[in-house]
């Protein structure tokens, strides 16, 4: 069985605006799991970067038809409400961010559900920190 792995939001945009190859590659061949949130995310981060100029309008348009595909290879799951009272509950690394505590609930409770290990991509210090108290394996194994 290929193993999970949760797509957090910081490694996909790392990948898609600065094309950093190796970040996505730690989910290579496993099976993709990401939040509801991540599409709003990436949708938020796109246009950041077009409004910043540091993207064109067409390289938007074909960073979110490349982010729907992968998105669409995901299980997605739902900020429902025992994500949201796992997110509003402390983590090893405090203070941490609502939405990457709402990453982090999503990732205990899908791997909690499915019973199997799940990985967490991320590039992000903080989320990075607290998925390795709580036990997972945390790619790409340096985010630097």
């Amino acid at each position: 069985m290929r193993p999970y792995v949760y797509l957090e939001t910081s490694a996909v945009l790392r990948h898609v605006l600065e094309g950093d190859e190796r970040v996505l590659g730690g989910a290579s061949g496993g099976r993709l799991v990401t939040s509801a949130l991540t599409s709003v995310e990436l949708e938020r981060g796109l246009l950041r970067a077009y409004l910043a100029k540091r993207i064109t309008a067409a390289e938007r348009r074909a960073k979110k038809t490349w982010l729907r595909d992968l998105l669409e290879a995901c299980e997605v799951i739902n900020l429902d409400s025992s994500v949201l009272e796992r997110a509003g509950q402390p983590f090893p690394v405090e203070p941490i961010r609502t939405l990457d505590a709402l990453h982090l609930a999503s990732a205990v409770l899908f791997e909690q559900a499915v019973g199997a290990a799940l990985s967490i991509l991320s590039v992000d210090d903080r989320v990075r920190a607290s998925a390795e108290e709580l036990g997972f394996r945390v790619l790409p194994e340096s985010a630097a």
